[in-house]
């Protein structure tokens, strides 16, 4: 029995890094293939190294790679070497696919569309972030500095993060054309939506209240659909 259990628990765990890895390298091809190439604003640590690239010419994933070295060198400091295992791989595997997808030429050119790359972008880069987000991973870079004020000050992680992205979408503005940032913003609307959609997805994570006088028959339906239900009785407040 304890074997099997342990079995199991490494099963898990081969498949949660698995898809870890998978979902940097996914977020990694959106970006180099995708947003760089057009000229899109972009989030998080990538949006700093676009802004370095622009004003010093240096390399946009070895500027990420840096960054996300140091904070994830700080993050072992404060939140010791378990927070560190778990956002180490996006730390590495991310910058240095992203240098090698935006190395190799043709993939700078896969649509000469705008608008279909902000699409492809969105599409892919949701899907590598529900991949990393619902096996409680992480991409690294930017996720960290809210995740450490969480963890000693409380502050809450989301409007953080929103915060962060945010100023990062905001400095690169003044160096972005019109077009780059229309698509830079269509681009994050989709890869939201992708995301959520994924993270929730065979989990159990969306909830309907429906209101309605047939009851039985509606909770027949649902419950021959191998849905869960509960019935609540209420009575309307105004009157």
């Amino acid at each position: 029995m304890v074997t099997m259990r342990r079995l199991a628990a490494d099963k898990k765990l081969v498949s949660e890094v698995a898809q870890m890895i998978a979902g940097n390298i996914i977020c990694a091809f959106a970006l180099g293939c995708f947003a760089l190439p057009f000229g899109m604003v972009v989030s998080g640590m990538s949006g700093i190294g676009r802004m370095v690239n622009y004003y010093t010419g240096a390399n946009i994933s070895i500027v990420v790679g840096a960054c996300n070295f140091v904070l994830f060198l700080i993050g072992w400091a404060i939140l010791g070497k378990k927070f560190a295992a778990s956002i180490a791989i996006g730390t590495f595997i991310f910058p240095t696919f992203l240098g090698i997808f935006q190395s190799i030429e043709v993939l700078q050119h896969l649509v000469d569309d705008p608008l279909l790359a902000a699409i492809c972008a969105g599409v892919l880069n949701g899907t590598g972030l529900g991949l990393v987000i619902r096996v409680g991973g992480s991409t690294g870079g930017t996720d960290i500095p809210p995740i450490i004020l969480n963890r000693k000050l409380g502050w809450k992680v989301a409007p953080m993060l929103y915060a962060l992205d945010v100023v990062v979408f905001l400095i690169q503005i003044p160096v972005t054309d019109t077009n780059g940032v229309i698509l830079g913003i269509l681009y994050a609307l989709i890869y939201s939506i992708v995301m959520n959609k994924l993270i929730v997805m065979e989990q159990g994570g969306i909830q309907l209240m429906i209101f309605t006088e047939k009851v039985s028959e509606i909770n027949e339906k649902l419950l021959s659909m191998r849905f869960g239900t509960t019935l609540l009785r209420g009575v309307g407040g105004y009157m």
